[in-house]
């Protein structure tokens, strides 16, 4: 087992083993054995136990089991205990609900201060089928039916290959104590109930259901990015973005099959749900010309033969955003210049600069915007052959310092795409090659400096 973990994480480029990891663990066996083959492979991690608080002595029997094991493991334990009850009450959500907010927002918590690069859980292939069929039957688009994936932003799961017999078998044969959670017997709760009556339905009528619903996941998983290329190389088509909004040419949109599928993806990211793309779309089949709806971030305008959205105004405004055209030369702010320069034909030179970035222009949807860099943003640095990184990372990797790290901008597409992290990196997907036909050359320029 320890060799398909190894293999597993190689071949999906979770993590190395100079990687600085957090592990989550309850003290069950699919943490408990984790913890026993990331120690095995010589990965450097400590351990998160959280104490929900929520079945008396034995929560408290399990945090002193945990502390146990990494004290065994010689690795340190960060243990917090929750007043979860309270947190319920106070949210007005599910015990679920409750314990994933306060789990993840302490792991990030711990992440940040002791500079972990990831948050590591043990979720495996088993739960991965339970979420998909929840998901199934709760209602879900494409991307609800593709499971967890082994990375997201900072959180690894490198179990995701393994199922729960595989898990049970190694703690058997390798001696393994754990925690067993009587809950985890309990039909309360939607996922157990999967677990013990739907998922054996599915196996009387195919013995390898496991294997097989694994296999329509990962087919599932790369139809979504195949949608995903289509939908921005779609939006480059019927998409015209200015410093007003965005325009989305009904028009051009029917020349192209599944037209709702196709809205949707669009307008997703300006906060629009799947019905209200079918309202709109029964508008405009009706000719409600001048129709309007709303997301929490975006209105939308029915034209003619036009979708127009624009952003809300909002009264926090986060950070300076600077919009820049095809049309503009540049930005003056109080504190800094931006020059902008447009050049066809054979590339003279690279630049080698930190405040001058050259960039591909057919690669790039305008109009640019220049903004501070937000938790959660992630690009793809060049020299990393398109390896997607969290800017946060990115920043780790250089350590740059807190304060320095409050002033960094970054150039972005009207796809969302970041283009340049001002003064450190280009992105990969925006670099210039021998096929660069034209491209823009854009300067940033410190006042009083």
């Amino acid at each position: 087992m320890r060799n398909e973990l190894q293999k597993y994480i190689n071949d999906n480029h979770l993590f190395s083993n100079d990687s600085s990891l957090l592990l989550a663990v309850s003290g069950g066996v699919d943490s408990v054995v984790l913890s026993h083959l990331l120690h095995s492979c010589h990965f450097k991690f400590s351990i998160a136990h959280c104490n929900f608080q929520l079945r008396g002595f034995e929560s408290d029997e399990d945090e002193t089991f945990v502390q146990t094991l990494a004290d065994d493991l010689a690795v340190l334990c960060h243990s917090k205990r929750f007043d979860t009850e309270g947190y319920i009450h106070e949210k007005k959500i599910s015990t679920q609900m409750a314990a994933r907010e306060l789990r993840y927002h302490w792991f990030e918590q711990i992440k940040q201060e002791f500079d972990y690069q990831y948050i590591v859980t043990a979720h495996h292939a088993s739960d991965n089928i339970e979420t998909v069929l929840y998901n199934l039957a709760k209602g879900s688009g494409l991307l609800g039916l593709t499971g967890m994936k082994p990375k997201r932003d900072a959180i690894i799961r490198p179990l995701l290959w393994a199922k729960k017999e595989e898990i049970l078998s190694y703690a058997q044969n390798n001696g393994l104590t754990f925690r067993e959670d009587a809950s985890n017997n309990s039909d309360k709760y939607a996922r157990n109930y999967i677990r013990h009556h739907i998922i054996p339905a599915f196996q009387h009528l195919n013995p390898s259901f496991e294997n097989t619903i694994s296999e329509t996941i990962n087919r599932l998983s790369e139809a979504q990015e195949l949608l995903d290329f289509c939908v921005v190389s779609v939006s480059k088509k019927v998409c015209k973005w200015n410093e007003k909004g965005v325009e989305i040419d009904y028009t051009k949109l029917q020349t192209y099959p599944s037209v709702k599928t196709l809205l949707f993806e669009i307008l997703k990211n300006f906060g629009f749900n799947a019905t209200q793309v079918e309202e709109i779309l029964t508008c405009k089949t009706h000719q409600r010309i001048g129709a309007q709806f709303q997301s929490k971030t975006h209105s939308l305008h029915i034209e003619r033969d036009i979708f127009f959205v624009k952003e809300l105004l909002r009264t926090e405004k986060i950070g300076e955003r600077y919009v820049l055209n095809k049309s503009d030369k540049g930005i003056d702010s109080s504190n800094f210049h931006i020059k902008m320069a447009f050049f066809d034909g054979n590339i003279s030179a690279i630049i080698k600069h930190n405040n001058i970035a050259q960039l591909d222009l057919e690669s790039l949807t305008f109009p640019l915007t220049l903004r501070k860099w937000q938790q959660g943003d992630r690009f793809q640095p060049l020299g990393m052959g398109g390896k997607s990184q969290l800017l946060s990372d990115f920043f780790r990797l250089k350590k740059i310092p807190q304060f320095k790290k409050e002033e960094v901008w970054v150039l972005e597409t009207a796809l969302k795409e970041i283009c340049w992290v001002v003064g450190m990196r280009i992105d990969e997907r925006f670099k210039l090659t021998e096929q660069t036909k034209k491209y823009l050359k854009i300067e940033m320029l410190l006042k009083n400096s």
